[in-house]
């Protein structure tokens, strides 16, 4: 069994961000989307105007998480642990979810929910199907990060800046 990290969250959080597990190379590192061509942070650098070097030249990651909880965005995975061979959301098995019941009533100021891509969002209707019908929340399916999923950086940019209507 892999397990997730804790979420990262501020005090006033909008929109909560949320990918499937951890990437082979992301739980090496303990860091949430690690993998050097994941494009996460380079999304997220570039939605907020910051210039954070490429994860591979190892720059703080303290920076990023400072720039997300002041953006208003909560980082965390649908799953809290699961079985999985390499780092392909294909792969997982044995899902259990993160209590995100719990963690939504905890902070009430979010109101979007964001899924990096499909494998996400597939496990939260399975595993939250009463919050997903809920009207409380907005959700978002975003493409995927991941350099699995291919897709023009400009083009996935693009599809990611809808989320900043969310945050104001």
């Amino acid at each position: 069994m892999i397990e997730s990290f804790d979420p990262i969250v501020g005090p006033n959080p909008k929109v909560l961000i949320l990918g499937s597990m951890p990437s082979v190379k992301s739980l090496e590192k303990f860091q949430y989307y690690g993998h050097p061509r994941n494009q996460f942070w380079p999304i997220m650098a570039s939605l907020f105007n910051k210039a954070f070097e490429h994860p591979s030249f190892g720059q703080a990651y303290d920076l990023k998480i400072d720039m997300v909880k002041e953006a208003g965005l909560v980082i965390w995975d649908v799953l809290q642990s699961c079985e999985r061979e390499g780092s392909l959301d294909s792969n997982i098995k044995n899902e259990i979810p993160n209590p995100l019941e719990v963690f939504l009533e905890t902070y009430p100021s979010l109101k979007t929910i964001v899924f990096n891509g499909g494998k996400a969002e597939a496990s939260f209707k399975k595993h939250f199907r009463t919050i997903y019908k809920s009207s409380q929340y907005t959700f978002i399916k975003m493409p995927s990060t991941s350099p699995a999923y291919t897709m023009r950086f400009e083009e996935k940019l693009a599809k990611w800046e809808k989320m900043l209507e969310y945050l104001g």
